[in-house]
């Protein structure tokens, strides 16, 4: 009997073109996830912060500028790329509501970062494991409160602009990091990072820097930027955003905890506690990540490059001392996620290497990565049932249906949160924090919240009861004279009160107080 060489026999398991076709129809369920959570969120209840940005959209959309409902201008939103984005989709269909529009282009950008790692798996030299944890971990990133914001923008772009850095497309890579800059300022990080393993990259192949990779990377950026500077000098006299120095003065008030302290008390000790090995202190999946971390430093990873832009980020964060929001936590999630991934997809790959046959197959490796997939989705998917909107917006929507019943679109309205006053009324805001009314910073540095009000003398003040913000405001003998009680809302720990202006001292007080537009 002719004997048939072993090289011949087909060997049982899954080889690697048949891993990459595997991919897809797997990429297409983990898709669903965001798909449900974007759809189950729609438009109700978005977060107060995401409705600033909104405000401004909305106005542009319908051509009355990049302001908040009346002068003056001040750039209040984190994010004028989102901003602009939302307004060009508003004035293109009107009839759909702008904060339905604003969740579904972030549930979007979710869905896209997802399959843009399989787009540029190549140019990232990732195997077919490392696609699917790494796709897992951004679909997982269930975060509702998101929706409707910037973050999943900012997470398409970054990842669009290191695929097309390592595919070569360096004046491309440059435009998607200048666009990363106007989603938010840290995006500008990204340059850097770029350029510094740029000029790495140059000195240990060649031995001397190239120029022509530099200058296209430096005029992609240039682009958006320099259109962006030539708007914003001459409107805003700024390029960035008020909103950093309005929330450097909040934490340095010593009334938020500042971003590394709510980092290292309280985000890390929870962070994934259903990962805990015993102790709060013993984490598996912080141990993935320092395994993760490790990998990628050593076998010069091109999704390392996120976390060059991660180590940067939070150091920047850190020592300018920010006040600390749930949001700014997102970027670490899924870039700490990744290294998660890697961990993950190198055990599935050492499990392929091992003997039995069995191992060798590509099974092994795949019963893993789903292993770990079924681990990040589940409480994904028991998320979306779980998740109710802070029961205080209910209570905006409530207060600004009483505005538009009983104030005139000329009165102004005062408070500490202005994203639902702003949206949903189209009054004049008095922003006691600073981020959408121009003065305010500086004194809120000093916890004092007052003067802001005593400068424009709002006909409407809404009080949050017991509020250190506002003790001083309706403790002062001028609040008691000039301001009485007008409406009560219940449903929160302590009321919300709307005070009102007595129209009798009105005229008096115009002629004094700064102009809040028509």
């Amino acid at each position: 009997m002719k004997r048939i060489p072993s090289a011949a026999i087909p060997k049982p398991g899954l080889d690697i073109r048949a891993a990459h076709k595997l991919l897809v129809p797997l990429l297409v369920l983990l898709s669903v996830l965001p798909l449900m959570q974007t759809w189950n969120l729609r438009d109700s209840l978005l977060v107060d912060d995401a409705l600033i940005t909104l405000t401004y959209s909305r106005n542009l959309g319908e051509g009355k500028g990049f302001v908040f409902n009346a002068p003056p201008v001040i750039l209040g939103t984190t994010t004028p790329l989102w901003a602009l984005l939302c307004a060009f989709w508003h004035f293109l269909v009107p009839d759909i509501p702008l904060t339905l529009i604003a969740v579904l282009l972030s549930g979007f950008f979710w869905i896209s970062s997802i399959w843009l790692i399989w787009f540029f798996r190549h140019d990232f030299s990732i195997k077919p494991w490392m696609v699917l944890a790494s796709s897992a971990i951004i679909a997982g990133l269930n975060w509702p409160e998101t929706l409707g914001m910037e973050g999943y923008l900012f997470m398409f772009l970054m990842l669009l602009a290191m695929g097309l850095f390592y595919r070569g497309h360096f004046f491309w890579s440059g435009f998607s990091s200048s666009l990363l800059f106007l989603t938010r300022g840290e995006g500008i990080l990204l340059l850097a990072v770029l350029l510094g393993f740029l000029l790495l990259r140059q000195r240990r192949n060649q031995g001397r820097i190239g120029l022509s990779g530099f200058l296209r990377l430096l005029s992609g950026f240039a682009f958006p930027f320099v259109v962006w500077v030539a708007y914003a000098l001459p409107t805003f006299r700024q390029i960035l955003p008020n909103t950093l120095a309005a929330k450097i003065a909040q934490a340095n008030s010593g009334l938020w905890p500042s971003f590394w302290d709510n980092f290292w008390r309280l985000w890390l000790p929870s962070w994934k506690s259903g990962w805990r090995l015993g102790a709060s202190w013993l984490n598996g999946w912080i141990a993935l990540a320092l395994l993760g971390l490790a990998l990628m430093v050593r076998n010069r990873r091109p999704l390392g490059l996120a976390t060059a832009w991660l180590g940067i980020y939070f150091a920047g964060y850190s020592l300018l001392g920010v006040a600390a929001y749930p949001w700014y936590m997102l970027p670490i999630a899924w870039i700490i996620g990744l290294a998660v991934a890697e961990a993950v997809s190198t055990l599935a790959s050492v499990l392929d290497s091992r003997q039995p046959r069995f191992f060798r197959g590509g099974w092994a490796g795949l019963a893993l990565c789903l292993v770990f997939v079924a681990a990040i989705m589940s409480p994904a998917l028991t998320g979306i049932k779980t998740y109710r909107p802070h029961p205080k917006y209910r209570i905006y929507l409530k207060i600004c249906r009483w505005f538009e019943q009983n104030a005139s679109p000329r009165e102004s309205i005062a408070f500490f949160e202005v994203g639902y006053l702003g949206y949903y009324t189209r009054n004049p805001i008095v922003d006691q924090m600073g981020l959408v009314t121009p003065g305010a910073t500086p004194d809120i540095a000093r916890r004092d919240f007052s003067s802001v009000f005593w400068s424009y003398r709002p006909d409407y003040l809404v009080v949050y009861e017991g509020s250190g913000f506002q003790y001083h405001i309706i403790a002062d003998p001028r609040f008691k004279k000039d301001y009485s009680p007008a409406a009560t809302f219940a449903g929160l720990e302590r009321p919300l009160i709307i005070f009102c202006r007595r129209k009798a001292r009105a005229n008096e007080v115009d002629s004094i107080a700064p102009s809040m537009g028509p």
